[in-house]
């Protein structure tokens, strides 16, 4: 199941980064980000280049050893628990916000349970 959910962080990195690649304003427009040259400069290399980064560990840890597949889990918890945290509270602060900010923030809590249930179903 760890190795199926590794898959899944990796595809859905790997998707959101091609997307922003090839369409940033498009993407950027749809997360209600816009900006100047220096902003997209940096919707790019975070939405692009870092998500395409997260995919390949991803990606890389499916294949890898379960000590990897640990290390990975581990960085999930890590990472959504931070997304899902700030996210709910800059929502709180500039609520109302998009539907395609309500969906990131479902898709981030729902990555975060699917880590934390891993963890807990793992332990001895």
């Amino acid at each position: 199941m760890l190795v199926v959910y590794l898959w899944a962080n990796a595809v859905i990195y790997a998707v959101f980064g091609v997307m922003s690649a090839v369409a940033p304003a498009k993407i950027a427009a749809s997360l209600g980000l816009s900006g100047d040259a220096s902003g997209k400069v940096e919707f790019f290399t975070v939405y692009a280049g870092l998500e395409l980064g997260v995919a390949a560990f991803y990606a890389w840890a499916a294949y890898a050893s379960p000590q990897a597949q640990r290390v990975a889990l581990m960085f999930s918890l890590c990472l959504y628990a931070g997304l899902v945290l700030f996210r709910a509270i800059g929502m709180a602060m500039h609520w109302p916000v998009s539907g395609t900010i309500l969906g990131v923030a479902a898709l981030e809590a729902l990555l975060l349970a699917g880590a934390v249930a891993l963890t807990l179903s793992s332990r001895p």
